[in-house]
Parts: C-alpha cells; sequence; structure tokens
C-alpha cells in the first residue's frame, strides 16, 4: 500500500509503470527478460524423407508382429496365428513371422502339415537357424525318418550355410545321429 501511494520524481505514480508490465492476470511476464536473440517458437515437424508405402507396410507388419508375440505370451494361441499371418501377407519374406508361425504350429496347435511349410520356409532363408532345424528334426525322427534325412540334406546342402556355422555342426550331427539310429545305415 505504501507503494501505491508513492510518486516518482516526475510526479506520475510508481504503480501505474509497474501495471503496464504484468498481463491482466496479475503474474508478471518475464519472457522478455530472458530471451535470446534468435528464440523463435518451435516450428512443426517435418522429415527429411517422407515415409512410402512400403515404409508404412514394414511399420503395420512390425505391429501386428509384436501384437501377435503379446498374444502367444497370453497363450492365446488363435489370435496370436492371425495376427502373425496378417503380418506374413504384408511381409512375405519375413522369417522372424515365419519362425513364430512355425513354433506354435508345431508346439502348441499340433498342426505339423503347417509348422513344417513354414519351417522350411525359414530354413530356406537361414539355414543356420539351429532351433528351427532342431524342432523340425525332432518332428520328423518320430514320425519319418527319410523324411528327416532329406531335410537335413538339404539343409547341408543350401550355399548360405557357412562352413564352420552352428546349423551346419548340428545338421552333420543329427544326421550322424540319424543313420546310426532309425536308419540303421552305420556305414
Amino acid at each position: 500500500a505504501a507503494l501505491a501511494g508513492a510518486q516518482d520524481a516526475a510526479g506520475a505514480p510508481a504503480a501505474k509503470s509497474s501495471a503496464a508490465s504484468r498481463p491482466q492476470d496479475g503474474r508478471l511476464d518475464v519472457s522478455e527478460f530472458f530471451a535470446q536473440p534468435g528464440d523463435d517458437p518451435p516450428r512443426p515437424f517435418v522429415p527429411l524423407r517422407p515415409s512410402t508405402l512400403d515404409d508404412r507396410r514394414r511399420l503395420e507388419a512390425v505391429r501386428l508382429y509384436i501384437a501377435g508375440r503379446a498374444h502367444e505370451d497370453r497363450r492365446d494361441w488363435t489370435d496370436a496365428v492371425s495376427l502373425l499371418q496378417e503380418a506374413l501377407k504384408l511381409e512375405p519374406d519375413s522369417i522372424a513371422v515365419a519362425r513364430r508361425l512355425s513354433r506354435i504350429y508345431i508346439g502348441a496347435l499340433g498342426r505339423p502339415d503347417l509348422a513344417l511349410e513354414y519351417g522350411k520356409r525359414v530354413l530356406a532363408a537361414e539355414p543356420g537357424d539351429s532351433e528351427t532345424l532342431s524342432q523340425l528334426v525332432e518332428f520328423y525322427r518320430k514320425n519319418d525318418p527319410p523324411g528327416a534325412e532329406a531335410l537335413l540334406n538339404e539343409v547341408l546342402a543350401n550355399p548360405k550355410l557357412e562352413q564352420h556355422a552352428p546349423g551346419r555342426l548340428l545338421a552333420q550331427y543329427e544326421l550322424g545321429r540319424l543313420y546310426s539310429g532309425r536308419l540303421h545305415q552305420t556305414d
């Protein structure tokens, strides 16, 4: 109250000059004191390279794959399979999606015909995938030993399989195990 009645040297009330710098809500606007030269409000984000149709399709396939994995973790196998198959329609060359479908079909759903289809697709693209190889060989060994031999020879003949890859070692081991066991070809 003492400041309100005070006057500056020119005789004008001091309250009017401080009230001019205050906004109507009563707070002091300090942005004029802390602003740096060149400070401008941020502009909207514009990407250097706009997303293409392929980029959006790939993102949608990744989204479907993640949702399918979430359903798989909840043991909701039918929804997981439907989402993974939609992702495979968008990205038909995806090894990760085919690998997941093979695991679900051979394990939880018990559909070995579909599991073999997806598993062979994975092994054709990545012959060193030891986990898929061991699952398929285990199924074939129980039900069709000559089919296991054909699968293992096909994997070993694949030019993508490196000379010292763990998948090659596993295929040779399983082939030797098969020859000494069910096929009785010790020579």
